[in-house]
This record gives C-alpha cells, sequence and structure tokens, in this order.
C-alpha cells in the first residue's frame, strides 16, 4: 500500500512516481533477465541439435546420450523459467499501469485543489477590498457626525 501524504488520505504525487520509477526499473529488469534467458535458451537448442546429431552418428555411446538428456532438462528448465518471468513481466506491466494511473489521478486532484485554492484567495482578496471600503466608508460617516 502507498504511503499516505500528512495532509491528505491519497497516495502523494511523488511517492506514487516513485513507485512507478521503480516499477518501470523492474520491468527493466525483468526484459534484461529474460533476453538472458532468450540468449541461454537459444544456446542451448543449438547444444541440443547438435547433441541430437551425435546420437545419430554415435548412437551406442552412453556418455552422448546422457548429454543428450541432460540438454533436454536444461532445456525444459528453461522453458518454464521463461514462461515464469514472462508472467512476471505481465505483473509489472500491471503494476505499471495502476501506478501510471494513480498518478495522473493524483496529479489531476492536485490541479484541482490548486485551482480552488486560487479560487480562494481571489474571493478573499475581494472580501477585503469590500472591508476596506466599508471602513472607510464608516470612517467617513463617522467624521460627518463627530465634526
Amino acid at each position: 500500500m502507498a504511503p499516505r501524504c500528512l495532509r491528505c488520505p491519497r497516495p502523494c504525487a511523488l511517492q506514487l512516481e516513485q513507485q512507478l520509477r521503480e516499477a518501470s526499473s523492474r520491468a527493466e529488469t525483468e526484459s534484461l533477465q529474460r533476453a538472458e534467458v532468450d540468449r541461454q535458451a537459444a544456446e542451448l537448442r543449438a547444444q541440443l541439435a547438435a547433441a541430437l546429431q551425435k546420437a545419430a552418428e554415435a548412437e551406442a555411446l552412453p556418455g552422448l546420450r546422457q548429454e543428450l538428456a541432460a540438454a533436454q532438462a536444461e532445456a525444459a528448465r528453461l522453458g518454464r523459467r521463461e514462461a515464469e518471468l514472462e508472467g512476471e513481466g505481465q505483473e509489472l506491466r500491471r503494476q505499471l499501469g495502476a501506478a501510471t494511473a494513480a498518478s495522473e489521478a493524483a496529479a489531476a486532484e492536485l490541479e484541482a485543489r490548486q485551482r480552488a485554492t486560487d479560487e480562494l484567495a481571489a474571493a478573499s482578496a475581494v472580501v477585503q477590498q469590500q472591508l476596506r471600503e466599508e471602513v472607510a466608508e464608516l470612517r467617513v460617516r463617522r467624521g460627518w457626525l463627530g465634526g
């Protein structure tokens, strides 16, 4: 849950922007990890193809069969890891979208509050000017009555 501002019950825009940066950073890290897994998977596929070729040439060698089985197991493991990373990437994209929406909502609310503050300041200035005018008028009247 996002930390709350001391003045309002909603998350602060700066905190939401920080969360957005963190989510973007995590997404970038996941992307780099996925690229590495893809590279490793390509290497293993190449190794698997080479192992299959060796197996076809020397099927009787038990060591080659073990190497092939290990490469297949590693390829399966990397396939599972790739699926995990894809799921994590989707979650990070969802979090990034939510953080972006929350940040935009906070910015809109801040803008609305600023407009309301500006309107109150303008209204206050009008009332103060009216009071000054009334005080001046009362002083003039008092001068007429007293003098």
